[in-house]
C-alpha cells in the first residue's frame, strides 16, 4: 500500500510499552521540526489497543503520569476489535486516526470514517447488531480519548446506522428464552470445604472472589474488568460494601456508574464481600499493577514479575473454570452467570426493581427478553420490598 510522506512518519516506541508499537521512529516529540505539527504515528497491525492510545497521547503532549491515570478507564479487552479496525484502514488506505497531524483532526471526518467502517463490519463480520455496536464503542472511545471530541457514537449518522442494523438483525438472547438457567448456588458449595480466604493460594482466592462476586451482583465479565478498586468501601452505617464500575457497556461513555452496594453474608466463608476485601488486601503491593481495577493475572509476568489487570475474556474463562468444577453444562459460557444469578434472585423473591438496578439494564424489556429465566415475568410496578 502506498502512503504519503507524512503518513510514513511513525511514532517512537516508548520504553514502558510491552512491544514495538510502530513501524519506525519519528523525531522527538518537542523538536523544532514538529512542535507545531504533532505527527501521529501509524500503529502496526500487531500492536494493542491501549498501546496505540498511549503512543498517540504522548504525541498529543500528555505526560506519562497523566497517561497512567487515563488508561485504566479505557476498555481493557479492545485489542481484537481495534485490530479489525486497523486492518480496515489499511484496506481502504485511510489513516487510523483519520489524520496524520494531530491538529488537523476534524470531527465530521471521524464520524464518516467510523460509520463507513461499521457498515463494512456489518457486511464482513458476524452481521449482528451487538458485534457492530461493540466495534463502535472501542473506536469511538479511542477518538474521544485522543482528541477530546464529542463521542462519535452519539452522532446522528452513526445512531441511525446502528438503528437500521438493529432493525434488520435484532439482537437475540444467547440462550433460548425457554431454556432453564443453571443454578448459581452450585458456585458457592465448593468454597465451603476450602480453607479460609487468608489461607487460600492467591490464584484460588482470585477465582473465589470473582465467582462469588458474580453470584452476588450478576455482572458481565466486562463489568468485572471495569470494577474500580478505589471506589470499594464499607458504608459505616449499614456495613454494606459500596462500589462503582467505570465505562460499562450500558453507559456508552467513559464515566462512572451510580454507586451500588451489597451486604456481607452472615457466613463469612462464602461471603463475596469478605473474599473481595481479602483479595484487595493481598494484591495491594508494588508487584500488582492493577490500574485501579480489582482482579489481576493469576501469575506474574515472566518478563518482569508483575501482576497486571485482567480483561473480560480472562474473567469469563475464570468463571467457566469454577463452573467446570461445579458441573455446570459446557454450553453455558462464563458470562451466563449474569443470566443465572439474576434469574435466581427473582425466583428467591428479590424485588425486580433491585434486580434491574444492580444489573444496570436499560429497561424491563431487556431484562425479560434476554436474561430473565425465572418463574415469573418482571412486573414494571412490583409491590415486593427491595432486597436488602
Amino acid at each position: 500500500m502506498l502512503l504519503s510522506g507524512q503518513q510514513a512518519l511513525v511514532a517512537r516506541s516508548h520504553p514502558h510499552d510491552d512491544r514495538q508499537a510502530h513501524q519506525a521512529a519519528q523525531p522527538p516529540l518537542h523538536s523544532a521540526s514538529n512542535r507545531d505539527e504533532r505527527v501521529l504515528g501509524i500503529p502496526s497491525l500487531e500492536s494493542g489497543y491501549l498501546q496505540d492510545i498511549r503512543c498517540a497521547l504522548r504525541t498529543r503532549g500528555c505526560s506519562d503520569i497523566l497517561i497512567k491515570q487515563l488508561t485504566p478507564g479505557l476498555p481493557q479487552d479492545g485489542d481484537s476489535k481495534w485490530r479489525t479496525y486497523k486492518r480496515y484502514c489499511e484496506l481502504v488506505q485511510l489513516p487510523i486516526w483519520t489524520v496524520s497531524v494531530y491538529t488537523s483532526f476534524v470531527f465530521s471526518t471521524a464520524v464518516t470514517q467510523l460509520s463507513e467502517f461499521l457498515a463494512y463490519r456489518r457486511d464482513s463480520g458476524t452481521g449482528t447488531y451487538s458485534d457492530v455496536a461493540n466495534h463502535r464503542s472501542v473506536v469511538s472511545t479511542a477518538y474521544v480519548t485522543i482528541f477530546s471530541c464529542p463521542s462519535p457514537s452519539e452522532d446522528p449518522l452513526i445512531s441511525r446506522l446502528l438503528a437500521a442494523i438493529k432493525k434488520k438483525t435484532p439482537p437475540q438472547p444467547r440462550y433460548p428464552i425457554d431454556e432453564q438457567a443453571w443454578d448459581p448456588s452450585v458456585i458457592i458449595e465448593p468454597w465451603l470445604s476450602r480453607p479460609d480466604n487468608h489461607e487460600l493460594p492467591l490464584g484460588e482466592l482470585a477465582l473465589k472472589s470473582w465467582s462469588l462476586w458474580g453470584v452476588a451482583t450478576w455482572p458481565r465479565p466486562s463489568d468485572g474488568s471495569k470494577l474500580v478498586r478505589s471506589t470499594l468501601r464499607r458504608d459505616p452505617q449499614s456495613g454494606k460494601l459500596v462500589f462503582q464500575y467505570f465505562g460499562t457497556k450500558e453507559l456508552r461513555l467513559p464515566v462512572f456508574t451510580a454507586p451500588l452496594s451489597i451486604p456481607p453474608d452472615v457466613q463469612k466463608k462464602i461471603c463475596a464481600v469478605a473474599a473481595v476485601e481479602t483479595y484487595l488486601s493481598r494484591t495491594s503491593g508494588p508487584a500488582f499493577h492493577h490500574g485501579d481495577r480489582v482482579w489481576c493475572s493469576l501469575k506474574p509476568s515472566k518478563k518482569d514479575g508483575i501482576y497486571r489487570a485482567v480483561g473480560a475474556e480472562t474473567l469469563s474463562r475464570w468463571m467457566r473454570t469454577v463452573m467446570d468444577i461445579c458441573g455446570v453444562p459446557k454450553h453455558f459460557k462464563g458470562g451466563s452467570i449474569r443470566m443465572a444469578a439474576a434469574s435466581k434472585a427473582l425466583d428467591d423473591g428479590c424485588d425486580p426493581r433491585f434486580v434491574l438496578m444492580m444489573g444496570r439494564w436499560r429497561s424491563w424489556h431487556v431484562l425479560d427478553a434476554f436474561y430473565n429465566r425465572s418463574g415469573c415475568r418482571v412486573d414494571p410496578k412490583p409491590t415486593r420490598q427491595a432486597s436488602q
